[in-house]
């Protein structure tokens, strides 16, 4: 009874751990969760129904290698990538379950007890693979602040400890099997909580993104509807204007004609209107984030050129979103803040420059890190910067002299 009742929750944290293996390779987010709520479901019963049922290696070899096979399809149809992400989550099944019957072996004495220290030990080995392997993915994509890796020496730990506990004891008692299964739901939570941790923290800067997107056009709206009032003023006062213009070029004062044209344009240019490329989307985050520099009192020039039809908006307004963020805040905490921002596209390739004040104190150890007092809710824009840049293909350049200075260059 008691073997069944660990097999059925050794197995249930099993799948789970398949699944977040599985899911390094692919998309999820592409799947509804009812339907991975579904498939993984049926993958439990039958799999568990046959193990308790039969008891044959074979069969459950079988129903497993199955089993995963349907969970796959459901992320790609591509037979390379199905076969890949196939034989690597059968290799790491099949090596956990070498591992454990390689530390639990010189134990064996209760063969029903033994197994179920089996299950146990299988599914900590299996957490530390998934741990090292999501480790290797954030180091790629250069993603996620948490210590991950942390999380690998709390398996071990327990496996240790399991194992030096099965060696030394003569007798595995009903409550030495109980605790096993305790400290493997303790790492199961521990995992778990990372998890949630990692999605918690990318959902709040999909939010935070989303609601300076909204702020930027709401700040755009207000410049489009505040240039339309000046035009319609001065297109109602344009016969008044005109008439002293033809005064006083009777009068061939050149100079005051000039300075009066001047006066005109100066009254119809917007204040609020920093840049007026021919993106929208980027204009609008560019004003609201000048706009945001420029009553915070920080020196702003702009200069932007862009195509007609530019199709990657979002992902530049990431990037420029990101970094103007931090060149405002490093800049407000310096003597003399001032900000400058080039953006440039010549022949396929785009060119961004941001350059601001600091303070002149850099932190860095192998990469920048946030110097902002909110240290756990920043630090990771220059990751998602470095993302989109890989993406293009791109790369992105530092440099620290009397001001700090990030170039990024794209191949769109």
């Amino acid at each position: 009874m008691m073997n069944g009742v660990v097999y059925l929750i050794c197995n249930l944290i099993r799948i789970y751990l398949i699944r977040q293996f599985i899911v390094l390779f692919f998309d999820d987010h592409s799947v509804s969760k009812r339907m991975e709520l579904l498939v993984y479901g049926a993958f439990f019963a039958v799999n568990s129904g046959l193990y308790l049922g039969f008891h044959t290696a074979w069969i459950n070899l079988v129903s497993s290698l199955a089993g995963n096979t349907i969970v796959i399809l459901l992320y790609t149809r591509r037979w390379k990538n199905f076969l890949f992400v196939s034989a690597m989550t059968a290799g790491l099944c099949a090596g956990c379950d070498v591992a454990a019957t390689g530390l639990l072996l010189p134990a064996y004495r209760d063969g029903q007890r033994i197994d179920s220290l089996s299950f146990i030990v299988v599914d900590m080995i299996m957490m530390v693979c998934v741990v090292l392997m999501n480790r290797i993915f954030e180091i790629r994509k250069q993603q996620g602040n948490l210590p991950s890796i942390v999380l690998v020496f709390v398996p071990i730990c327990s496996v240790s400890i399991i194992c030096y506990m099965t060696y030394t004891h003569k007798y595995l008692s009903s409550e030495y099997i109980i605790i096993s299964t305790g400290v493997l739901l303790i790492n199961f939570i521990v995992i778990y909580l990372y998890h949630m941790m990692l999605d918690y923290m990318y959902q709040k800067n999909e939010n935070r993104l989303l609601h300076q997107r909204l702020h930027s056009y709401a700040n755009q709206l207000d410049v489009i509807l505040d240039s339309e009032n000046r035009v319609k003023q001065l297109r109602h006062d344009m016969k008044h204007h005109l008439t002293e213009i033809r005064l006083l070029a009777k009068q061939k004062q050149d100079t005051e004609v000039e300075q009066y044209i001047d006066t005109m344009t100066e009254y119809i240019h917007n204040p609020r209107e920093f840049v007026s490329s021919n993106d929208t989307e980027i204009d609008s985050l560019l004003n609201y984030m000048l706009a945001r520099a420029k009553e915070e009192g920080i020196d702003v020039s702009a200069e932007v050129q862009l195509p007609n039809s530019l199709t990657c908006s979002f992902d530049i307004n990431v990037i420029l979103g990101n970094l103007l963020e931090n060149a405002i805040d490093a800049a407000l905490h310096s003597q003399e803040p001032k900000m400058s921002v080039s953006i440039q596209w010549k022949q396929g390739i785009l060119k961004i420059r941001i350059e601001n004040s600091f303070d002149g104190v850099i932190q860095k150890r192998g990469k920048f890190i946030t110097t902002k007092a909110d240290k756990e809710n920043h630090g990771y824009g220059i990751q998602s910067v470095k993302e989109m840049v890989r993406r293009y293909h791109g790369e992105i350049i530092f440099s620290v002299e009397e001001s700090f200075c990030v170039v990024v260059v794209l191949y769109m």
